[in-house]
C-alpha cells in the first residue's frame, strides 16, 4: 500500500510539474505577444521631427513686416515628411499660392490660432486658390502640449503638416521670428508677406485679399 501511495504521489507530482511548465510557457508566449503587439500601437511610431531638405536660399530674419527684406525674393522649397511618414513638400514656384504656417505645440498663441483656422476651413470660406501647409517646429518633449501630432489631431487640423528637424532647419530657412508665423507666397514662388503672432480670421482674409487680388 505504501508503495502504491508512493507511485500515486509520484504521478501527481509529475502531472503538477507539467502543468506548472505549461503555465510558465504560456506566460512567456503572452509576454512576447504583448511586447510585439503593444509596440505596433505605440504612439512613438509617429515621428515628431524629421529630416528636412532645403532647396534654395534661406530667407533673412526680420521682426518688421513693414520693412521685410524677403518680400519680392524667391522662397526656398522644403521637402520632408508628416507625422506618419507621408512625404510633404512646399515647392514655391509650382504654380500654387501658399500660406505656410509655422507652429510650436507649447506656444499659447499657436494653441489659440489653430482653432480659428480650423473653424475657417470648416466654414468653407478658405479660398480655393490657397494651398495651406503647416510646419511643426521647435518640438520639445519637456514642454507643454507634447506631442504635436496628438495636439493637431485633437484640433482636427485639416491641412498637410511638415515636421521640422531637431535643429529647426525649416523654420530657419523661412526666417521664423515668432509663433505662429505666416508666410504668403505667390504662384511664381515670390514672398509677398511674412508676419508673426495671432490674427483673427477677418484680418487674415484682408491680408489674403491684399496679397492675392483677384
Amino acid at each position: 500500500m505504501a508503495g502504491e501511495r508512493s507511485k500515486r504521489s509520484g504521478g501527481s507530482d509529475s502531472r503538477a510539474r507539467w502543468v506548472i511548465l505549461g503555465v510558465a510557457a504560456a506566460m512567456v508566449v503572452g509576454l512576447v505577444l504583448s511586447i510585439v503587439l503593444g509596440g505596433s500601437d505605440d504612439s512613438s511610431d509617429e515621428t515628431q521631427t524629421g529630416t528636412i531638405q532645403v532647396v534654395g536660399d534661406p530667407l533673412p530674419f526680420t521682426d518688421d513686416p513693414a520693412n521685410d527684406p524677403a518680400v519680392g525674393t524667391k522662397a526656398p522649397a522644403l521637402n520632408g515628411v508628416s507625422f506618419d511618414g507621408t512625404p510633404v513638400s512646399i515647392t514655391p514656384g509650382d504654380g500654387r499660392r501658399y500660406l505656410v504656417l509655422f507652429l510650436a505645440h507649447w506656444c499659447p498663441h499657436c494653441q489659440a490660432e489653430v482653432p480659428r483656422l480650423v473653424d475657417w476651413y470648416e466654414s468653407g470660406a478658405v479660398p480655393d486658390y490657397l494651398n495651406v501647409v503647416a510646419v511643426s517646429t521647435a518640438v520639445a518633449s519637456d514642454r507643454p502640449n507634447h506631442p504635436p501630432s496628438e495636439w493637431l489631431d485633437r484640433e482636427r487640423w485639416p491641412w498637410p503638416v511638415l515636421v521640422d528637424s531637431d535643429s529647426f532647419e525649416a523654420a530657419a530657412a523661412y526666417g521664423q521670428s515668432g509663433f505662429p508665423y505666416f508666410a504668403l507666397i505667390d504662384e511664381d514662388g515670390t514672398v509677398l508677406v511674412r508676419f508673426a503672432g495671432e490674427i483673427e480670421t477677418p484680418q487674415l482674409e484682408a491680408v489674403l485679399d491684399s496679397a492675392f487680388p483677384t
